[in-house]
């Protein structure tokens, strides 16, 4: 889906009233690149909002100290006349983005001052008129969005996840100057560089417009009760923009019940295995703003009784997909699935020796029987054409 890693929640809700939140366990995340290739699994990160606070309190700032404003106009230019550029993509109305205005003025303050020209700080307001374009070209679709910019190229970018303070955001700006002065790094700095770059690559090379996917994998324990199972975004530091939050999306699969080995599956009829992953590699794209999905999904429990593997218990389905615009809320992808409380079972068993007797019995009475018709009416037919025989010749 076309979600940051760290912003993708999984969450159930059945008819009984229970809501589970932001499920972790048996949950995996991948970043996902721009073509959809699966890039790296993703460390969700907290941010800490306590030496945030402290920092505002401890280090006022004059208040004629502001960072640069971007625009679509000025932006290139602005980026292509510092070594590295950062930049706050905020919107006034967003309580995140007030809370972290002082700490965005301290930043330009103080690297300002440490690098003298080299680092550019600066910010875009995404409900401005002449600087909303801006926000959509970068991809930006909560606030605050730091995103930084390296060796004037405005082609590929880095956001920034890191802790919000002039501390983190110093230490990010001084590994970014160091790789462009082939200064020596660490190992763990090297892989970090090597994977944020390898982000916005394609296999020739080649840079590619930025955007972060997820890509979500593991296994949900439900009732057997109807209920959902929902994607969507949550933050604890931003502040998402509905109009742009994308939850286009692809299933590569989605099953219940028990996974089955490949020679499991070759006992299975055919009506059953391929009913067991209906929506397997189907893609939802989101077409429109707002735009949440649904899926209906009816389950029925299918269970084979095998005389020499044992039980297995199978889940099939069928289902049918709807996408609507979700108005001013935060669009969603969910799944609304209804187990059927009916359950078909399947067994297989050996007969008795006596019911193979009397089968047999059976069949060679039969036999006899349709011999004896059969004999029967070929002489009566035999018969009777004799006797007209005869009576034709007494006659003549």
């Amino acid at each position: 889906e076309r979600l940051a890693c760290p912003f993708v929640s999984i969450d159930t809700e059945n008819v009984l009233g229970t809501h589970k939140l932001n499920l972790t366990r048996n949950i995996r995340k991948w970043k996902v690149k721009t073509k959809g290739t699966v890039q790296r699994r993703i460390t969700e990160t907290r941010p800490d909002i306590d030496r945030l606070n402290v920092q505002v309190r401890a280090k006022p700032v004059p208040d004629h100290i502001e960072p640069d404003t971007l625009t679509p106009t000025n932006f290139e230019e602005y980026v292509k006349n510092h070594d590295v550029v950062m930049v706050e993509f905020f919107a006034p109305w967003c309580v995140w983005s007030q809370r972290f205005a002082p700490v965005w003025k301290q930043t330009a303050h103080e690297l300002r001052k440490k690098y003298k020209g080299r680092v550019g700080i600066a910010q875009c307001d995404c409900t401005a008129q002449d600087q909303t374009r801006l926000c959509h070209m970068n991809h930006v679709d909560r606030f605050p969005t730091i995103i930084s910019y390296k060796n004037g190229n405005t082609h590929t970018h880095e956001v920034f996840h890191g802790d919000r303070t002039v501390e983190s955001f110093s230490e990010h700006v001084d590994l970014q100057l160091r790789t462009l002065e082939r200064a020596p790094v660490s190992e763990g700095e090297r892989e970090v560089l090597e994977v944020e770059e390898a982000d916005y690559l394609d296999g020739d090379g080649e840079h590619l417009p930025a955007f972060e996917g997820c890509h979500v994998s593991g296994n949900v324990l439900v009732q057997k009760v109807p209920g959902s199972l929902i994607v969507s975004a949550v933050s604890s530091k931003h502040s998402f923009d509905t109009t742009r939050v994308n939850m286009t999306h692809r299933v590569h699969h989605l099953t219940f019940g028990q996974k089955f080995e490949d020679e499991e599956l070759t006992l299975l009829p055919d009506a059953v295995t391929n009913s067991l992953d209906k929506l397997q590699d189907r893609e939802y794209v989101s077409n429109g703003q707002n735009q949440t999905h649904e899926h209906y999904i009816k389950v029925v429990g299918t269970t084979f009784k095998y005389l020499d593997v044992g039980t297995l218990s199978s889940y099939k389905y069928t289902s049918h997909s709807a996408t609507y615009h979700a108005n001013t809320k935060l669009p969603v992808i969910k799944f609304h699935y209804d187990i059927s409380p009916m359950n078909v079972v399947v067994t297989e068993s050996y007969k008795p020796l006596y019911q193979f007797v009397t089968s047999m019995f059976a069949i060679i009475g039969g036999v006899f029987t349709v011999f004896g018709l059969m004999d029967g009416v070929v002489y009566n037919t035999q018969t009777l054409l004799l006797k007209q025989k005869l009576q034709l010749g007494k006659q003549s």
